[in-house]
């Protein structure tokens, strides 16, 4: 495979009259000069472009200054708008919850909200930033700037569906938490009372069954009845006087046989759980009468109240209400209230669909090859040389002081920012990362390159050897040359048949040059083999040249 020539560097008197003649640098110029000086110095120009930068994704950080073409400068607007547009609306749907989360610090309490909010948007401006930074040696920062950024908007687009609840959403707020606080205060100690009445029943019925199981599991006439039997049922006089005195009667209740006792307790237990029922379902009705557990809290539970509820019905925590909002919202989400969560929903589908936008075009930007071309030190180094050689022939030229100060003004905005429409510049800088792309393919075109000639001198060698050390040289210069091919062959086609049967070949041939040793003048048979190893070791050559080629086209397609 035949690499492309480095491309020449044009005349510096063709650079100066391009510049001249053809790019923007002298409007530039003289825009410039027509900017009074004391502009650039008011302070409420330096504050807005510090807001602007703070606020905003700055497209040059995007990119490099290598070489930055206009479709890179569309792309950069594009995805920087995108990434601002959704870590702005992130930062809106989520003020809320700042807002009523601060709200304990009263008068620092919007300022604190605000500058969370900023520090917010800051934060997945910088990150996205970190995104884009994808290229070969800051792989890992980019990865850990693209988790970042994926966690920021994921959490974000969560907090802004919980956001839309604190501000669409206070009356249902403060039923939600008015329900909690009448189960806390007012059903949850009946249900209590309800619950041990039923324990204790199922406790005592439970001994009874287990005095009853061991009593079945044993024969007749077993030593251990009478002692099980008097514990679970009594005296066995007690037990056939059905209806009459019972012995333990006179006894306090717990003292009575397990069986017995469980049957006493259990009617006295289901009269206390008949009344702690009917207590629940009047308090039930009470409650339901008023309207709303609010309602009830407020006419029937002052205290409670006016401790968590301010004069207008609304939650007066700001820490409670946040909670009690996150509490509903995932509650509704987990059961696909979709109708009631409205709003809320719209919110948070906006911030998922904003924030799934940015995040991919993020990560599809960083991986551009206009974008790694931007960072390429390759490239820098050929604009360097580009500028330092044409400098040069600037000087050797005697050019006007005029065009000096042209050039150095292109010199100075091409290293800020990377814009040169110059096709011979172009040129140069691709040339540099098209070798930077495939330097691995340059290292094995050139070790197969070397390993063929080596294979050819050593056959030429070995047909018009006249001595024993000239053999020796062809055969090392044969085997130095196979190894080579041999080994990038089997790396390039690891299941391919036919290589496989080349290089065996190439090695069943290397082998019988070495045992036993050849003697001048060569028979026709080993002229034949060394004909087949070379004629091998071409075809292995030219499969890899091939290959290469194609790896290269592309490698270089979207340079």
């Amino acid at each position: 495979m035949k690499l492309p020539e480095k491309p020449k560097i044009p005349d510096s008197k063709d650079t100066i009259f391009w510049l001249k003649f053809q790019s923007q640098i002298v409007n530039q110029k003289n825009s410039r000069e027509n900017i009074p000086p004391e502009r650039y110095e008011k302070i409420a120009v330096l504050l807005w472009l510090w807001l602007v930068n703070l606020m905003c994704v700055d497209p040059k950080e995007l990119h490099g200054t290598s070489y930055v073409s206009k479709e890179l400068d569309k792309a950069t607007l594009v995805t920087a708008s995108v990434t601002t547009i959704a870590n702005w609306w992130n930062a809106f749907t989520t003020l809320p919850f700042l807002l009523f989360m601060f709200e304990s610090m009263g008068i620092f309490s919007f300022p604190a909200a605000m500058l969370s909010n900023v520090v917010l948007i800051k934060l997945g401006n910088s990150l996205a930033t970190g995104v884009a930074s994808h290229q070969p040696g800051s792989s890992g920062f980019a990865l850990i700037g693209t988790g970042g950024f994926i966690t920021l908007n994921i959490v974000l687009t969560f907090i802004s569906g919980v956001g839309s609840e604190l501000l669409l959403n206070q009356p249902g707020l403060s039923r939600k938490l008015g329900e909690d606080l009448a189960q806390e205060s007012v059903f949850q100690p009946l249900e209590n009372e309800i619950s041990v009445i039923q324990q204790n029943a199922t406790k005592i019925r439970q001994e009874c069954t287990t005095l009853q199981r061991k009593l079945e599991a044993l024969t007749p006439n077993d030593p251990k009845r009478d002692e099980l039997h008097l514990a679970a049922y009594g005296l066995y006089a007690d037990r056939i006087n059905q209806g009459g005195y019972k012995s333990y009667e006179n006894d306090p209740i717990e003292q009575w046989p397990a069986c017995p006792k469980a049957n006493a307790l259990e009617a006295a237990s289901d009269r206390q759980l008949k009344v702690a029922q009917d207590k629940y379902q009047e308090k039930l009705t009470e409650v339901k009468n008023y309207g709303s557990d609010l309602a009830y809290l407020k006419n029937n539970e002052p205290e409670i109240y006016e401790s968590s509820f301010n004069e207008a019905g609304n939650i007066s925590s700001g820490t409670e209400v946040t909670r009690v909002a996150a509490i509903l919202f995932v509650q509704k989400l987990l059961n696909r209230q979709w109708v009631d969560l409205g709003q809320s929903l719209f919110v948070m589908t906006i911030s998922v669909i904003t924030s799934t936008i940015a995040i991919f075009m993020a990560i599809s930007y960083s991986r551009r090859e206009d974008v790694q071309m931007s960072k390429s030190e390759a490239v820098i180094k050929a604009r360097e040389v580009f500028i330092n050689e044409t400098i040069f022939d600037l000087s050797k030229n005697q050019v006007s002081p005029e065009d000096e100060r042209l050039f150095a003004l292109f010199v100075k905005d091409l290293k800020e920012t990377g814009h040169c429409d110059y096709p011979p510049f172009f040129e140069y800088v691709k040339h540099a990362r098209e070798m930077e792309k495939t330097r691995y393919l340059q290292g094995d075109v050139e070790i197969i390159e070397k390993a063929l000639e080596q294979v050819k001198n050593g056959y030429h060698k070995l047909i018009n050897s006249n001595s024993e050390p000239e053999i020796v040289a062809g055969q090392n210069l044969i085997n130095q040359g196979c190894d080579s091919i041999t080994a990038l062959a089997s790396r390039y086609y690891p299941k391919s048949d036919r290589v496989k049967e080349l290089i065996k070949t190439v090695e069943y041939v290397q082998a019988y040059l070495q045992y036993p040793r050849l003697n001048l003048p060569l028979t026709s048979r080993t002229v034949g083999y060394l004909e087949e190893l070379l004629t091998a070791s071409i075809s292995l050559v030219e499969r890899m040249d091939q290959t290469m080629r194609k790896n290269y086209d592309y490698t270089i397609k979207n340079i």
